[in-house]
């Protein structure tokens, strides 16, 4: 009569700790090859600073889809100024940080129809364009003409928050400096403001 062997639970036991180590490290693994090198600050930065190597360092982060959304490994943000408070350790976003050109600006607001602000946030580049009233006649406007390229949208300001609840909202924009007179002179002066998306400096 043949004895039964009974498996050792202990052996059970080390062969499921095997297989749940295997996981554990293939696991590690995957989310390592997700990871991305993003620019960060390595200390606190105040707005309207120009930002140097030595304000900035890599850091491997997991950002899945939104990689987009901020400045990486072979995008390097030195030399940019920072439109926003940045502290030490933070990822630094394309929409918080422009070009020295574009920072040696003036901060203006003008209305905008609020229909047409819906789609605009802060970091958009717009160019501003403005009708002038028509002088031959008690209402309309003249052919609109580009007032001023390349504005950064700092803030959209609507009652409440709600941009579906007002029927003009204030976009506060960075202009360039000498541009500053003219657009103030055209806001003043009751001109219809528009503001188009500047996709070729987007992309």
């Amino acid at each position: 009569m043949k004895t039964k062997r009974w498996i050792d639970p202990r052996l059970i036991i080390g062969a499921a700790l095997v297989v749940v180590s295997i996981i554990g490290v293939a696991f590690v693994v995957t989310s390592a090859n997700r990871t991305v090198e993003v620019w960060v600050v390595s200390e606190p930065v105040a707005a309207g600073e120009v930002l140097a190597a030595d304000d900035v360092a890599l850091a491997r982060v997991q950002l899945e889809q939104r990689s987009e959304l901020y400045h990486v490994q072979d995008d390097s943000p030195v030399g940019l100024v920072v439109t926003q408070s940045l502290a030490a350790g933070e990822l630094i976003p394309r929409s918080g940080v422009v070009d020295e050109a574009i920072a040696a600006s003036s901060r203006i607001v003008v209305p905008v129809d609020a229909k047409a602000a819906v789609d605009l946030g802060r970091g958009d580049v717009v160019d501003i364009w403005a009708a002038a009233p028509s002088e031959e006649r008690t209402s309309g406007f003249v052919e609109p003409r580009i007032l001023v390229d390349d504005a950064v949208v700092v803030a959209v300001h609507a009652p409440d928050g709600l941009l579906s609840a007002a029927s003009v909202v204030q976009v506060e924009l960075l202009i360039p400096d000498t541009e500053t007179s003219r657009a103030l002179d055209a806001i003043s002066n009751k001109h219809a403001i528009h503001l188009v998306p500047d996709t070729v400096s987007e992309g």
